[in-house]
């Protein structure tokens, strides 16, 4: 079973819809040039650079926090991703403190169940799971699939990705037939939505299969 790094997909993921849409024309201004340091962060992401990466996340972060505050939901964006770097380099004790903040954060300014917050606490989960700490890891793998299918639909992508990282939770803790059952229901949930062929549809396969204990992978379209 493939495993689904749902940390660089969060920090690769295209912005969200506008937060300023109802607000000033000055903000919108601020918005777009947050946007543009951003994404040239992302390509420096995205290419292994993450020393210029964390660079421009920074001075996405210094820009964003001056203009519309550090508790602002772009200000803690960028602050989530600065966690990010810092975890994909190894630095997992540096990141710990951010990766709370930011995921704190968001859930006080853009409530528990908006996208940013859902995507800090995934991240934070998958912090926690490579400091050792699974007994934080999983009640925030839990909330952040409820949360995805409540808001998002149990057919979103994002929400099938988040219950394939728990079923590599419980896989690597000798658990994973407790998930037998939602991993039959995300196999035909997603079938229906993503198709049969779809990357996600195809890993959710081979995790159902494990999990009921079957040779082969239920590969067909029934």
């Amino acid at each position: 079973m493939q495993r689904i790094s749902l940390v660089s997909a969060a920090f690769l993921a295209l912005a969200t819809p506008s937060i300023a849409a109802a607000q000033d024309q000055p903000i919108l201004s601020a918005e777009a040039e947050y946007e543009r340091v951003a994404a040239q962060a992302r390509r420096y992401f995205a290419a292994g650079r993450y020393r210029d990466a964390m660079m421009m996340t920074r001075d996405a972060y210094g820009f964003i926090s001056g203009e519309l505050g550090a508790q602002s939901i772009l200000a803690l964006r960028a602050l989530n991703d600065i966690a990010v770097i810092h975890q994909l380099q190894g630095e997992l004790d540096t990141a710990l403190p951010i990766a709370l903040e930011s995921a704190g954060g968001l859930e006080r300014v853009a409530g528990p169940d908006h996208a940013e917050t859902l995507n800090a606490l995934a991240n934070l989960a998958q912090l926690h799971v490579e400091r050792g700490d699974t007994a934080a890891a999983e009640p925030l793998m839990r909330r952040v699939i409820e949360a995805r299918g409540r808001t998002l639909g149990a057919g979103d992508e994002a929400t099938l990705n988040a219950l394939l990282e728990y079923a590599v939770f419980l896989k690597r803790a000798g658990r994973l037939r407790e998930l037998a059952g939602q991993l039959d229901r995300g196999v035909a949930t997603a079938r229906a939505s993503l198709g049969a062929d779809a990357p996600v549809t195809r890993d959710l396969i081979s995790a159902a299969a494990e999990a009921n204990g079957r040779d082969e992978p239920d590969d067909t379209d029934g």
